[in-house]
Parts: structure tokens; C-alpha cells; sequence
């Protein structure tokens, strides 16, 4: 949390949260049960921190012994994603018919609170500014609105490196018919709306403990023409211990080589998570 007047952003951290689970899982094969998966991430330039918390049920579709096949499933569950800025409790399904390809589908309700002064903001126009400076004499409301998406991921292994990029059109309806700052793209969006974020990876395995990687994280809400562009470098931690199915820790060092605000700052995040197998 941020007590500064250009409140809350959470911008790239969502992705990475997604993302970086799958990637240390590239490889494993598939096991039937019910799971439970519990990440904390938080950033700088943006601002932001977000806690993950997912229960799902995992149906494997291949039979171990074929690299393609081993680790193909179904996972269907139910995501909170809480913010001090707003909470987001959705259904999803992930369906990977073969190893190098996998998509994801969410729906869910999306709550946006005031009660720590990171509140809904209403905007004049698609080129309005939500700076401190330009929001903080504006009204922050208690909103809610629906939030969807769909994902589709390609990822390739090859020796010690491993490829993967995701292209991801999140939806947004917020019920009202003018503009807004979406916190957790940081931009401008229409009160009915949707951006895509296009999140590249390329990590190179070390060891079964260590991965080293980069990523490009780009964001473009067509209907106000922002864009904004990230390049990282990345660590990827995968120490392994009995009691959880996955353990998982990553540090990304960065700047935006595109952005309103953020143009050669240095992005920092970091993310500790854990998976547990419950039956």
C-alpha cells in the first residue's frame, strides 16, 4: 500500500502472477486432485501489491512417458485477487490439449473500494490525466462492475531454455458511459471497454533451483490509443520441499521503454507463492 495522492497502481503485476506459476510448472506432469495456490507480489514505479489466492481441480488428459502429452489438463476454479485498491472474485478454466499450448477464460466480479484511498475515479476523456496531481481533487467512489478475459498461451522448451508468450484481451464493464482510470492497467479506459497485453518470456534453466530470464510486457487499450512497453530481467527461485506441491519465489529489475509516466524509471517487483495439494 501507498499513502501517496497518485494512488494505487498495479499495473504488469497480474500477468506476472499468472505467468511465472505456469513457467515453473512448464514441464510437470499432470496430477488428478483438488489444489491450492497462494501467491504475494508486490512492485515499484507503478506501485503496487496484490495478494492471489486460487482453489482448483485439476483433470489430467494424457498418460505419463509422452513429453507432449504428460502434462495436458483441465483446470476449473475459483480466483480472489485482493488489492488495497479492489477485489476480484472469479471463475476460471485452463484447458492445455498438448504441451505447447494451453488457454485460459475468467469471469468474474470486480470490486473497486475507497475505504484506503485508492477508490474509483471518474474521467473527463480518453486523454485525461489521473496523476496525483490532475485526481486528487476528484470524488473516489466505492464501484463495481464484471471483468472476463481469455489467454492464450504458446510455450516451447528447447534443451535449457524455455519460451513462452501469452496474448491476453481482458474485458471490463463498469457500467457507466464515460471514462475512468483502471488501476490495475494504470490507464484510461471507457466505462464498457477492453485492452490487450501481449507478455513475453524467455527464461533459461540453471538448475532445478534457479532460472534466469527476461520478459516484455506490452499493454494497448485501443479505444484511447495507450500503450505502454516494459522489458525485465528476471530471477526465477524453485527450491523444493515435501510439504508443497510447488514453492516458488521471483525478483524482476526493469524500466518502460513506452509509457505516460514511467519512461526510463526503474521498475522493480518481487513474488513468493506456493502450491499445495489438498487430495
Amino acid at each position: 500500500m501507498t499513502v501517496s495522492i497518485t494512488g494505487y497502481r498495479t499495473r504488469g503485476l497480474r500477468p506476472v502472477l499468472f505467468i511465472i506459476t505456469a513457467a515453473v510448472l512448464l514441464a510437470k506432469p499432470s496430477e488428478q486432485g483438488l489444489f491450492y495456490d497462494q501467491s504475494v507480489g508486490a512492485q515499484m514505479n507503478p506501485l503496487g501489491l496484490a495478494v492471489d489466492s486460487r482453489i482448483l481441480y485439476r483433470i489430467p488428459l494424457g498418460k505419463p512417458g509422452n513429453i507432449l502429452f504428460e502434462s495436458t489438463k483441465i483446470d476449473v476454479g475459483f480466483q480472489n485477487l485482493f488489492t488495497p485498491a479492489d477485489d476480484l472474485m472469479a471463475l476460471y478454466c485452463t484447458i492445455e490439449p498438448i504441451a505447447v499450448f494451453d488457454v485460459t477464460a475468467r469471469v468474474g466480479f470486480l470490486e473497486l473500494f475507497k475505504l484506503l484511498g485508492f477508490g474509483f475515479i471518474r474521467l473527463s476523456g480518453p486523454t485525461a490525466r489521473y496523476d496525483g496531481d490532475a485526481t486528487s481533487g476528484i470524488t473516489q467512489e466505492h464501484h463495481a462492475g464484471l471483468w472476463a478475459s481469455i489467454a492464450p498461451r504458446v510455450k516451447i522448451q528447447v534443451w535449457n531454455f524455455i519460451l513462452a508468450h501469452t496474448l491476453t484481451v481482458n474485458y471490463f464493464d463498469m457500467f457507466i458511459t464515460n471514462y475512468y482510470f483502471e488501476r490495475h492497467t494504470d490507464s484510461v479506459h471507457r466505462g464498457t471497454d477492453f485492452d490487450i497485453n501481449n507478455d513475453s518470456y524467455l527464461f533459461y534453466k540453471i538448475s532445478d533451483l534457479l532460472m534466469v530470464g527476461a520478459n516484455n510486457f506490452c499493454l494497448n487499450v485501443p479505444s484511447t490509443g495507450y500503450v505502454s512497453d516494459r522489458v525485465s530481467a528476471m530471477l526465477v527461485f524453485t527450491p523444493t520441499l515435501p510439504c508443497f506441491y510447488d514453492l516458488y519465489a521471483v525478483i524482476m529489475a526493469g524500466s518502460f521503454v513506452v509509457d505516460h509516466y514511467y519512461v526510463g524509471k526503474l521498475y522493480l517487483a518481487a513474488m513468493v507463492g506456493f502450491t499445495i495439494k489438498m487430495f
